[in-house]
């Protein structure tokens, strides 16, 4: 199983991984056993093979089983792992942390990786942290440090190949952005995640930058390009078996169809003097 997860590390990152997901879930048990093998034997080599498995509890939207796997696995992971992988780990583990708004925790594990990778983790790894720990900052209200940090992860990635990486942090640092109401900068980055996912088949990044341009059309008052970014998010998030981003655009089309309906003119004599809240 350890090795089953070696190879759904980079399969879950690219056009199949929906096919990845499904078999996962067949050996999700399995999986646990595992997992409780190498914690009962301290074999940290299978156990940090096998918290690589923390983006599969994700795009399956299982977070909160998630959590508690990776912090399992990580429990019994050595300083004898290499150190890029354990700063990923833990870039995980703060991501999963702040999605449950666990913010404390999160950014303990989101220091504590910056803390770790600074002695030897290569970029991806580094800006991976620096994003995922910059969502944690937002969410807590602290909009600066989130800011300065998002900025610094898409530089730490930028010079790169790791297109999966860039994505990721271009798509927190977006939700970063949306928190500090920037929306020139929500748009470009939703607009970049796109872009190399759209390279990399890899549709699952869509969905969210999808939402996010139509938060942006919004504010920019544009209603026709709001409710088509919705309408695209719900297409996809459907095809990917995203509930909950399935649900916010559904929300969101309703909210757009409500306000259509409120702006028209109502049938009757005093339609003349109406005007829009």
């Amino acid at each position: 199983f350890a090795t089953l997860a070696d190879a759904a590390r980079g399969e879950l990152r690219g056009a199949d991984w929906q096919a990845w997901v499904r078999r996962l879930e067949l050996d999700n048990d399995n999986l646990w056993a595992a997992l409780t093998y190498a914690r009962e034997a301290s074999d940290s080599g299978i156990a940090a093979r096998l918290a690589s498995l923390a983006w599969y509890f994700t795009v399956a939207e299982r977070v909160s089983e998630g959590r508690r796997f990776l912090e399992g696995a990580l429990s019994a992971v050595s300083e004898t792992v290499p150190i890029g992988e354990r700063v990923e780990l833990l870039a995980f583990l703060c991501y999963l942390a702040t999605e449950e708004l666990d913010l404390d925790a999160a950014i303990e594990v989101g220091e504590r990786a910056l803390a770790v990778a600074a002695t030897a983790a290569a970029p991806p790894e580094v800006g991976l942290v620096e994003a995922a720990l910059a969502l944690a900052f937002a969410e807590a209200g602290n909009v600066e440090r989130a800011a300065a940090l998002g900025e610094q992860a898409c530089a730490t990635l930028d010079a790169g190949e790791d297109r999966w990486a860039i994505a990721a942090a271009s798509l927190l640092r977006a939700q970063v952005a949306a928190f500090a109401g920037d929306i020139s900068v929500v748009a470009a980055m939703a607009a970049d995640a796109c872009r190399h996912a759209e390279a990399m088949g890899f549709d699952a990044f869509c969905v969210p930058a999808l939402l996010l341009d139509a938060w942006v059309a919004e504010r920019r008052d544009d209603g026709d390009a709001a409710t088509d970014a919705y309408g695209r998010a719900l297409d996809l998030a459907g095809r990917a078996g995203f509930a909950d981003h399935t649900a916010f655009a559904l929300s969101g089309l309703a909210s757009r169809a409500s306000r259509a309906e409120t702006w028209a003119a109502p049938k009757s004599s005093s339609a003349a003097h109406w005007r829009p809240p």
